[in-house]
C-alpha cells in the first residue's frame, strides 16, 4: 500500500494532526493511501507549553483571533495527550541549534521503515520539518527518496539552522502544493510561505484570503489538494 507521511505542528502529536486534516485526511484515504503519522521526538512539558501558549496568545490577539479557539482539546489537540516539538530550536553564539532534529529524522525513518512512501504532508512546524524531509530524501539522506512523488505544506516556513550540518536545500523538482492564509496569526507575512515555495522548482502555491493557521477544510481547497495528489499518485 503507498503512504503519505504526515507531520503535525508545534504542541500538536501524530493523532491530533489526522485529526486536524478532517476531509483532506478522508479523502487521502479514500484514494488507497495510508497516512503515517508520527510524534515528534521531543515531549514539550507544561511548563514550556504555557510558555509557548503565552506568545501565541499575543500572536493572535494582535489578529484580533483567540489562540484558544485552536489550542485546545477538539482542534490542535487531542484530550489529554502529550505535546511535541520536531526541532527544540536554541540560539548558542548566535547560532541556530536544531537540538531535536537528529532524533526526529530517526524517528521518521523508524515510522517509514518498510512502507512505500510516495507523499509528505507537513502543518505549521510540520511544515517546516515536512519540506526539509522531503529535500534530504530526494538527496538520498532517507530511504524513500525515489519512491517520493508529492508534497503539500500547509500554513509553514522554511527552516533555517546551522547545527546540525545538513543541506536540504533546495527541494528541487518534486511537486509541491502549499496552501497560506492572509489571516494567518503565526506566520503573517506572505514571504514566509513564499520563502519555502522558492526551494521547489514549479510549486503551487494556494493564498486564501480567509483562512487563519489551519489546515484548509472549504471544499474547494480540499478537492484541489486531492487533485494535486490523484494527479502525482504512481
Amino acid at each position: 500500500m503507498s503512504a503519505v507521511l504526515v507531520l503535525h505542528g508545534i504542541t500538536m502529536s501524530g493523532p491530533s494532526v489526522l485529526h486536524h486534516l478532517g476531509p483532506v485526511a478522508d479523502a487521502l484515504r479514500g484514494l488507497g493511501l495510508e497516512l503515517i503519522a508520527p510524534n515528534a521526538s521531543r515531549r514539550i512539558d507544561a511548563d514550556e507549553l504555557q510558555g509557548l501558549l503565552g506568545w501565541l496568545g499575543g500572536a493572535y490577539a494582535k489578529a484580533d483571533q483567540s489562540a484558544g479557539d485552536v489550542f485546545r482539546d477538539g482542534t490542535f489537540w487531542e484530550g489529554e495527550g502529550e505535546h511535541y516539538d520536531w526541532f527544540g530550536s536554541e540560539t548558542v553564539d548566535e547560532k541556530r541549534d536544531y537540538r531535536a532534529l537528529g532524533a526526529s529524522l530517526e524517528v521518521i525513518r523508524s515510522a517509514t521503515e518498510g512502507r512505500y512512501v510516495v507523499g509528505i504532508i507537513g502543518f505549521s512546524q510540520g511544515c517546516a520539518m515536512a519540506a526539509l524531509t522531503a529535500g534530504l530524501a530526494r538527496k538520498g539522506h532517507l530511504p524513500f527518496g525515489q519512491s517520493l512523488r508529492f508534497g503539500a505544506f500547509f500554513s509553514g516556513f522554511k527552516a533555517v539552522f546551522d547545527r546540525p550540518a545538513l543541506d536540504p536545500w533546495p527541494v528541487g523538482d518534486l511537486p509541491a502544493l502549499l496552501t497560506w492564509g492572509r489571516r494567518d496569526p503565526v506566520f503573517p507575512k506572505e514571504e514566509t510561505i513564499r520563502a519555502l515555495a522558492a526551494e521547489f522548482k514549479s510549486p503551487e502555491l494556494v493564498i486564501l484570503d480567509e483562512l487563519s493557521h489551519v489546515v484548509p477544510s472549504d471544499p474547494v481547497t480540499v478537492a484541489r489538494v486531492v487533485e494535486f495528489v490523484r494527479r502525482h499518485l504512481p
